[in-house]
């Protein structure tokens, strides 16, 4: 290939250099102006860098893990699934899942409340509260998953409420425990645990939250950033570690 251009006439070479600079300086204005229009309409947000997507004339832009698609003058927004026909993918998901995964791998474990092997095979991260009464039914969904030995749940306590509210106090003093694996246990048994007070992520978790899109609770995510919202049986877990792959 180095070869055949060498032999180009050098006016050629030229006009070919400035159209692909064209190109991607078209290509530039176009993502600058997407971000300009998205930063004047939703100013609080956190966006991503707008991206070409699959559909020509237009950007792939994420907020959080949401993803969205706009057009290059910047008038039209698409909420919904890209689903490519040939493949049957729902390149949408796809691209949330990566997002998921890459914002949950900036957490620090350490900050989360864990069960389960040291060395896991796979790894759940659970969003869940200590009053809801889900919650606490998939975490003996969970309990029966993790007695495999090669998994490991980590869990994001999310507070009812705001710092001073009785269920953020609750939260706080299960993360603030000498064991929070066994605090949390016993609050979700019902077992009124001493106050306790500490610098407990409370407020981390709540903007990891939305920035996962977590809807409801429980939520599930997998190593792989697959979703899973609601409740679920052991069974239903397992069948979904063996059918959503490892990272």
């Amino acid at each position: 290939m180095r070869r055949y251009l060498s032999t180009l006439p050098l006016s050629l070479l030229g006009l070919l250099t400035l159209s692909a600079a064209s190109v991607a300086q078209a290509a530039d204005q176009g993502a600058e102006r997407v971000l300009s229009v998205l930063q004047a309409r939703f100013p609080d947000a956190q966006i991503g860098t707008p991206q070409p997507s699959s559909i020509t004339g237009y950007y792939e832009v994420n907020l959080g893990s949401q993803v969205l698609y706009v057009s290059g003058n910047g008038r039209y927004l698409i909420l919904g699934d890209l689903i490519d026909l040939k493949s049957d993918a729902n390149l949408s998901e796809a691209r949330r899942a990566d997002l998921r995964r890459q914002l949950l791998g900036q957490v620090d474990p350490g900050s989360l409340i864990v069960f389960g092997s040291a060395s896991p095979r796979r790894v759940i991260t659970a969003f869940t509260n200590i009053h809801c009464q889900y919650c606490r039914n998939l975490h003996q969904s969970l309990k029966s998953v993790l007695a495999q030995g090669d998994v490991q749940v980590r869990y994001v306590l999310l507070p009812d409420g705001r710092k001073g509210a009785a269920s953020y106090a609750e939260a706080e003093s299960v993360w603030c425990a000498p064991d929070r694996a066994r605090a949390l246990e016993k609050a979700f048994s019902g077992q009124k645990l001493p106050t306790r007070n500490c610098k407990a992520p409370m407020t981390d978790y709540l903007v990891l939250a939305r920035k996962l899109n977590i809807q409801g609770l429980p939520s599930m995510v997998l190593d792989n950033g697959s979703l899973l919202t609601g409740f679920v049986s052991d069974g239903q877990i397992r069948q979904w570690l063996q059918i959503s792959p490892a990272p």
